[in-house]
């Protein structure tokens, strides 16, 4: 069912308890007839999308920030059946992902045993051509803690169909802090006169310099690869913030990339189980969530790493589902056989940038150079 409301007064409030999107914004719909059912929400996208690609470019690119609880299946799904639309409309796009920007370093230097120079470490995404060797290496060597397998098929997608692809998050440090040896992180702590020597990645700081950071690496890219569509992948948290939260960041990551320059369409896919509807924005970005997309309805199923052992086929049949209520539109990547194959494919791209670093190094390259 969808509805296109305008915006009730009085409505909006900061609560604990569950409020749907109804009323809220004229972009609305709610998807309880058939939750498994994801071409109705694709297609109320592309509509407003269509609508903002006319003033887009690639020096100002249409950011669609698809939120999501990184443990439900749904949004992943929602995301490969957008960019599965873009590809049959033959729109170039890029599909960015809130994982750390140097995965690829950390993933060669401890699964592969490669050697990774100091220049390359934090620099790793300049060289790894359309995001093929990061994507290989997490499907070949990695497991998500949250809905492992629809993340690979995401990411099994976008790697076979050569989709440019970009880890657009801070760097981490013993994964639940910014890595403050990153001097792409520095530079971000010191425009917000931020000193701490420590600070974790879920703080309000933490959050605060990871949102500008994903705003401008992504809107760079989008330039340099001459794109004027991202589909930024992320946490529901980081588009507006979270009213509950004694230290909400008050630098969402729609509000990051409209200051990088980029025309932004939030779609904001609420969750009943964990009361994250409209009740839980911050009132500061009311008036952006009145031109947001709010879904209500998805299918609310949780998986985890740490119950794999026990749902991997439970997840699985989740995602199937998903494909097939969305009239197969949505195709199953399933790695579980495949994970060898993609730790081969990894190290082959491994050596590829190695080399691609390499020769920036050689005396024709070296007034290039830029690390």
């Amino acid at each position: 069912m969808i509805k296109q409301t305008h915006l009730s007064e009085g409505v909006l409030r900061p609560s604990a308890t569950f409020c749907s999107g109804e009323g809220i914004s004229k972009h609305y719909i709610n998807c309880e007839a058939d939750p498994y059912d994801l071409r109705p929400i694709a297609d109320f996208i592309l509509k407003a999308a269509n609508t903002l690609l006319i003033e887009a470019s690639p020096e100002k690119p249409l950011v669609i920030l698809v939120g999501e609880e990184h443990t439900l299946p749904a949004p992943k799904a929602l995301l490969q059946l957008l960019a599965t639309r873009f590809l049959q409309n033959r729109q170039e796009f890029t599909v960015n992902f809130e994982d750390s920007h140097n995965a690829w370093s950390h993933i060669a230097l401890i699964a592969m045993g490669k050697s990774v120079p100091r220049g390359l470490f934090y620099n790793c995404a300049e060289f790894d051509q359309k995001g093929l060797g990061v994507l290989s290496s997490q499907i070949g060597f990695q497991l998500y803690d949250y809905a492992p397998y629809s993340q690979n098929s995401l990411m099994s997608f976008c790697y076979e169909n050569k989709i440019t692809t970009l880890f657009n998050d801070a760097a981490r440090w013993k994964r639940s802090y910014l890595d403050l040896s990153d001097p792409h992180i520095k530079e971000v702590a010191a425009q917000k006169k931020i000193t701490e020597k420590k600070i974790n990645i879920a703080s309000d700081k933490g959050i605060d310099i990871r949102n500008i950071f994903m705003a401008e690496r992504g809107v760079k890219a989008a330039k340099e690869n001459k794109v004027k569509l991202i589909l930024q992948h992320c946490g529901l948290q980081h588009i507006f913030g979270d009213s509950s939260l004694l230290a909400s960041s008050r630098m969402p990551l729609c509000k990051t990339y409209q200051q990088a320059g980029a025309i932004v369409l939030p779609v904001f896919i609420s969750t009943k189980f964990d009361n994250f509807g409209v009740n839980r924005v911050p009132p500061e970005f009311y008036d952006e969530l009145s031109k947001s997309i709010i879904v209500d309805g998805l299918p609310e199923k949780k998986f985890r790493k740490s119950f794999l052992s026990r749902l991997w086929g439970a997840e699985k049949r989740e995602y199937k589902k998903l494909c097939g209520h969305s009239g197969h539109e949505i195709e199953f990547h399933d790695i579980s056989e495949k994970r060898e194959t993609y730790r081969n494919l990894a190290r082959g791209h491994a050596d590829d940038i190695l080399a691609a670093y390499e020769a920036t190094k050689l005396p024709s390259h070296a007034s290039n150079r830029n690390h």
